[in-house]
């Protein structure tokens, strides 16, 4: 199934602290290795489309449904692929597969090929560059193996610019 080049998403954001470390971290990648810059987010469920007011709506509803959860980091990963080309893997623990199935159940949508992660840079790079930005990366992560979720972002996303808005914050629960 081809990727909708503008469409919506259902993020998870770290708090402050770690927002602000792994936000840094994506920058000097991004101005590093000449890679794009974006908001850190774990994505819940992408590329759905609709009427933003009923979108609302319905991120207000699985919002309520949801409680906050941790979000645990496993390890650095690569694919070769534009957006998983270089992140941080996410356990697929009970909370987050709930909050996953939830997010589809609202939506009536699934996007495919999903795998829980978190970017650090988007972009077809090689190996080598893949290697230095893992070497910059391991130092600042150390402390992040984690991050609660206390709410959900509803987030337009123009995959065509690269350029990425959040529409609406949504406390869970």
């Amino acid at each position: 199934m081809k990727r909708n080049p503008i469409s919506y998403s259902i993020w998870l954001i770290p708090n402050e602290k770690k927002y602000n470390i792994l936000n840094d971290l994506i920058n000097n990648i991004a101005k590093k290795y000449n890679s794009i810059q974006f908001i850190p987010h774990v994505t819940l469920l992408s590329g759905f489309l609709g009427d933003e007011i009923e979108l609302k709506n319905k991120s207000k509803l699985l919002a309520k449904e949801l409680s906050p959860f941790k979000i645990n980091i496993n390890k650095i990963d690569t694919l070769n692929e534009f957006f998983r080309s270089f992140f941080l893997t996410i356990e697929l623990n009970n909370n987050f597969s709930y909050a996953r199935e939830k997010s589809i159940e609202c939506f009536s949508y699934i996007d495919q090929n999903f795998i829980p992660h978190l970017s650090l840079a988007y972009g077809m790079h090689d190996k080598k560059i893949k290697e230095k930005m893992k070497f910059l990366a391991i130092k600042k992560i150390k402390r992040i193996n984690y991050f609660y979720a206390d709410a959900i972002y509803l987030a337009k996303n123009n995959e065509i610019n690269f350029k990425w808005k959040i529409i609406e914050k949504y406390k869970l629960g």
